[in-house]
């Protein structure tokens, strides 16, 4: 009988340690595939450390737990099937298997060990039962294909290092019952642009560097609350906030989209002066998004941003209505070079180019001044339609903001208007 082995297992593989219940050790490094004895219920600490041949492994019903670094360095293992009957998977059990591609942890399991999954390069499929009470430290560090992950609402702690380095992971949700995120967690997750943070958890030091560039991390309920105070600050006659949150309803941002509101607010903004707002009401009224197409009122509101120095607006007017503002205006040079103004400026037509019978009337507008200035009725109703139009709705926006003056002011028109006259004054 072999001393390595019992003597009923001697024909199934003499390459394996079993003493008692317990798999201690692989001695062929060289071996492809492992069936484990049925009678196994523990996998040594480091029982397959280092067989780098090691493409599959079969573990019975009977194992209850898989030791520290059990298949540590099995870079050739594609895939393990984790009964059910495992309770413990120790400390880098899986560290360094770079072509597993993925796996499902048994719900009998309550933790995710430090360095489990350290290094599983080519993961893209885990899935997370809802025992796990914690993700311990670098558990999937550095596993780079890894693009999703969700975690139940059973985690109340995501360790330091957890999915550091995940540099394809796009999406993942944190649940309420995470209290605490670690130091470095998300760190080198490239691809993530955002994700929201349950109110009261514990974020530790640079849980979030080196994410994508354009990354936002917010707490539940933030980004509601940041368009409450919009809608607050803009209509008290806040231009910045009024041209904020008409760039929200025009791209859904926070709130559900809608052209017609994001004009509103457009308009609002552009009549105080602020030259985006009066660009991006120009390109409404030029695409007809939101109203009517108008092109002489998209030239209107290009000529108002474009003499404060707009670049985009200075650009469309020269590119779509062969307007010089240097030559037409004579108030700024708005950033067109001198020796341009006394030649007229060669541009491509674009494919969507002005007819010349839309806009004769430009070659007569003398006064651009007065041009600028005029209003028509449909551009007055814009100016007043975000005053409440019911008791209700004014009652609404006054618990959105907690402003309980407003009761106190009898024409709100007025008091609009006269907040707004005294930002232009400040302008």
């Amino acid at each position: 009988m072999s001393p390595r082995i019992r003597k009923a297992d001697k024909d199934l593989n003499e390459d394996l340690i079993i003493k008692k219940d317990v798999l201690v050790k692989c001695m062929n490094k060289s071996l492809t595939s492992v069936v484990v004895p049925d009678y196994v219920k523990i996998i040594n600490k480091g029982a397959f450390e280092g067989c780098s041949n090691l493409n599959t492994i079969v573990l019975s019903d009977s194992v209850t737990e898989i030791g520290s670094d059990a298949f540590n360095g099995c870079s050739n293992l594609t895939s393990v099937a984790i009964p059910d009957s495992v309770c413990i998977i120790g400390p880098g059990a899986f560290w360094g298997c770079s072509s597993l591609t993925s796996v499902k942890i048994p719900i009998s399991v309550t933790e995710i060990a430090p360095g489990t999954f350290w290094g599983c390069s080519n993961l893209v499929s885990v899935v997370i039962p809802n025992s796990i009470a914690e993700i311990g430290t670098s558990a999937f560090s550095r596993c780079s294909r890894l693009a999703s992950v969700e975690i139940p609402n059973s985690v109340m702690e995501i360790g330091e290092y957890a999915f550091s380095f995940c540099s394809h992971l796009n999406s993942v949700e944190i649940p309420d019952s995470v209290t605490k995120i670690g130091d470095y967690a998300f760190s080198g997750c490239s691809s993530l642009n955002s994700i929201e943070i349950p109110n009261g958890t514990i974020i530790g030091t640079n849980t979030f560097s080196d994410c994508s560039s354009g990354f936002h991390c917010r707490r539940v309920g933030e980004k509601e609350m940041l368009i409450k105070e919009l809608q607050h600050a803009a209509i008290l006659g806040n231009d910045i906030a009024q041209f904020t949150l008409g760039d929200c309803y025009y791209t859904g941002n926070g709130v559900e989209k809608n052209y017609t509101e994001a004009v509103k607010w457009y308009h609002q903004a552009a009549e105080q002066g602020d030259s985006e707002a009066q660009f991006a009401l120009g390109e409404c009224y030029y695409q007809g998004i939101g109203l009517k197409e108008d092109k002489a009122k998209a030239a209107k509101w290009f000529h108002k941003a474009a003499i404060q120095g707009n670049d985009r607006a200075q650009n469309k007017l020269r590119k779509c209505f062969h307007i010089d503002i240097g030559s037409k205006k004579n108030v700024i040079e708005a950033g067109v070079p001198k020796e341009e103004n006394n030649r007229k400026p060669e541009v491509e037509e674009p494919n969507d180019l002005v007819e010349e019978s839309d806009l004769d009337y430009l070659d007569e507008t003398e006064d651009w001044d007065a041009f600028i200035e005029e209003d028509d009725e449909e551009e007055e109703e814009l100016l007043h339609s975000c005053v409440p139009e019911s008791e209700e709705e004014s009652e609404e926006f006054e618990e959105l903001s907690g402003l309980d003056y407003l009761n106190e002011i009898d024409d709100l028109d007025a008091f609009i208007e006269e907040e707004e006259s005294a930002l232009f004054r400040e302008k």
